[in-house]
């Protein structure tokens, strides 16, 4: 039971809200129709190959200060180093509810 509430807890996905063309519209605007990722040397994009970020990797929060505009190679890095440090952390709280329940003597039954 732990188990499975911790697996949801670190795994668990927002749901995506729509992001409305007003707000990426201004979005790209503040940004200058530019890459915001740090040290990006792709050569801008049209504003139509930009895509918009969220910072804190929350796709359910879209607030302006969320979002930024990036392109899509800059895009696929940041969401890769996101998931690679989510599933380290997955795999840190399953050792550890492992070795907490071993530790108090608790056995959860086999998935079947």
């Amino acid at each position: 039971m732990l188990q499975g509430v911790l697996a949801d807890a670190t795994l668990h996905t927002p749901k995506r809200r729509k992001i409305s063309p007003l707000l990426r519209a201004t979005i790209l605007s503040r940004d200058g129709y530019k890459c915001q990722a740090p040290g990006c040397k792709e050569p801008h994009p049209a504003h139509g190959q930009l895509e918009l970020h969220h910072k804190n990797h929350d796709r359910a929060d879209n607030r302006p200060c969320n979002l930024e505009s990036v392109c899509h190679p800059c895009n696929m890095i940041a969401r890769a180093e996101y998931m690679k440090a989510r599933n380290r952390m997955h795999k840190l709280m399953s050792s550890l509810v492992t070795y907490k329940t071993r530790q108090l003597g608790f056995a959860f039954p086999e998935a079947k």
